[in-house]
């Protein structure tokens, strides 16, 4: 009688490629790694594999959602223990600011694995309508400065004079692109002197002090 996986074990399989692949494409291009790469490095076979993601780019998309998702959560638990909806928007805005330094020293593998997802992603062309849960799960980060912004028209705490858009791209956003850049050891010429953390907190305090009123 042919053995039969119960759907527990199915979902550890499946999770157990996730992770897989998430350190693989942490340390490599996404382009790097096929299927079969994840599929030995996981102990099972390629049917398998394919049963789980019927295409890479599903997987990664897939993995992409799921590790932000956690992120997000993890993030909001630690807002609401500082008492987050308490603070004025200058300091919440200070807090995500925290939360990409935090990134760096704790996750360096999400932001190289983000990094490799952007250039994946744009090179494969993914439909709009496959990357939804992704676009929600980052979306949080986007909520959170939309908050932001609005308390600072009560509270005066941050600059107003400065347009919504403009100021999350060149700030949070530009944030998490030099901090994937550090992560990655993208450092031109090398040099082994160079303190990313320190130089990516220089450049946080640098933000915190443009955007305060």
């Amino acid at each position: 009688m042919r053995y039969k996986e119960n759907s527990g074990e199915l979902e550890a399989r499946r999770a157990q490629a996730l992770e897989t692949a998430f350190q693989m494409f942490a340390q490599s291009s996404i382009e790097a790694v096929n299927m079969a790469d994840i599929a030995r490095a996981s102990g099972m076979g390629m049917a398998t594999l394919y049963r789980y993601f019927s295409v890479k780019r599903r997987l990664v998309i897939e993995l992409g959602t799921l590790k932000w998702r956690q992120y997000a959560h993890d993030v909001e638990q630690r807002r609401q223990a500082a008492n987050g909806d308490g603070m004025t928007a200058i300091d919440e805005f200070g807090f995500y600011l925290d939360c990409y330094v935090d990134l760096l020293d704790h996750q360096p593998d999400l932001l190289r694995f983000n990094a490799n997802f952007d250039q994946y992603i744009r090179h494969e062309k993914a439909p709009v309508e496959e990357l939804r849960d992704y676009y929600d799960s980052v979306g949080y980060f986007a909520a959170a400065f939309d908050r932001i912004y609005a308390r600072a028209q009560t509270d005066h705490t941050l600059r107003l004079d400065v347009p919504k858009k403009e100021m999350f791209f060149s700030s949070l956003y530009a944030l998490l692109a030099i901090s994937q850049k550090y992560a990655a050891g993208l450092i031109y010429p090398p040099d082994n002197s160079f303190d990313c953390r320190h130089a990516l907190v220089t450049q946080r305090d640098l933000l915190l002090s443009w955007v305060r009123a």
